[in-house]
């Protein structure tokens, strides 16, 4: 396995477009860092650069402190796995997990090994003598994942390996895959727009727009300690709730004006006076009874999520989503008292 370092990685297409600008990101030996952001955000492009896939615009690559950028892909001892399977179709499955240790003439006993210790990891032992084509989506993608995992490359890369796959499936592959990394202590950078994914199997996340490296931590610490709006907004379901708010101070005391009321904010914090925005996730507004809040608003739409609601309040002119505990009695219209929990806040400049 290998430390992988980029140092100020930039990749510009012929046509002008910047695909990725210089990004400083080390993934540890043995790490599955989750890289996650929106449609063009550079995330399969930084991929590609380092499998070999495509030239380096700038910057460097290192794997374990030497520079792999004139490396060519089959040289640099990196696996990769994509939305679609692309299996071997004339082989049958034994014969897919085999080709890679195979091909870098690996003796017949550890290939025989490593088949029936990877198929035994991924639940593929009953089907080694079928073909491709006999097999189900979730099958021939185990059979991917597993002939890149039997070579044991420095590098495992993940580009959006389970998109195609039905929410169950995906599920249970994505367990089953990040109990091997971890048990065989791979290098592994998983490529995802699913936010929750991103936040349910990464060691770290690495949250990426417009070709930018935006935050990287581990997946608590950015979510709750967001370094942007952009970070705040994409990570997390519901989506963040921003308020524009008024910061006032009364003595030794601050406020924030938000909706026509005022609320004491915590002690400890150093906010200045003024205008600012900020971020609240919807489990830090408590619903209260319309009686025992001043800030009260009615119920403009709800989304049932099983043991959960998920309602949209409309508090003025602000409209906020937070979580209700699953109940028949819950309505549109109903009105409703919020309790705002400015503790877990996100303040934006």
């Amino acid at each position: 396995m290998a430390r992988v370092q980029l140092q100020g990685l930039g990749k510009t297409y012929p046509n002008g477009v910047r695909g990725l600008r210089a990004v400083d990101l080390d993934v540890e030996d043995g790490e599955l860092l989750a890289v996650v952001g929106p449609s063009g955000s550079g995330k399969s492009t930084l991929a590609r650069l380092v499998a070999g896939l495509e030239e380096v615009s700038e910057g460097q690559i290192l794997f374990d402190g030497r520079s792999v950028n004139e490396l060519a892909a089959r040289d640099r001892d990196v696996a990769m796995v994509f939305q679609h399977p692309a299996l071997y179709p004339h082989l049958n499955v034994a014969e897919n997990l085999a080709f890679g240790c195979k091909a870098r003439g690996l003796p017949k006993q550890e290939v025989v090994r490593r088949v029936a210790e990877t198929s035994d990891l991924l639940g593929l032992s009953n089907i080694l003598n079928r073909r491709p084509a006999t097999l189900s989506g979730g099958q021939r993608q185990r059979v991917a994942i597993g002939r890149a995992i039997a070579r044991r490359p420095r590098v495992l890369l993940l580009d959006e390996p389970f998109t195609a796959l039905d929410a169950p499936l995906r599920l249970a592959i994505r367990a089953d895959l990040v109990e091997l990394q971890r048990a065989l202590k791979l290098t592994t950078v998983l490529v995802t727009h699913d936010q929750s994914e991103a936040l349910a199997v990464g060691d770290r996340l690495a949250v990426f727009g417009d070709g930018s490296l935006h935050q990287v931590g581990t997946p608590f610490g950015v979510y709750s300690r967001p370094a942007s709006r952009f970070v705040a907004q994409f990570l997390g379901y519901p989506p963040i709730n921003i308020l524009n708010v008024t910061i006032e101070e009364d003595g030794d005391l601050k406020w924030v004006r938000f909706a026509g009321e005022r609320v004491r904010l915590p002690a400890g914090l150093t906010l200045p006076p003024g205008s600012r925005e900020v971020g609240l996730r919807a489990e830090h507004i408590q619903p209260k009874a319309p009686g025992d809040s001043r800030l009260t608003g009615n119920i403009r739409r709800i989304e049932p999520l099983g043991h959960e609601v998920l309602a949209s309040i409309q508090i003025a002119d602000i409209l906020v989503t937070i979580r209700l505990v699953a109940d028949e009695g819950i309505v549109v219209g109903d009105r409703i008292g919020l309790e705002f929990d400015f503790s877990h806040a996100v303040w934006f400049s």
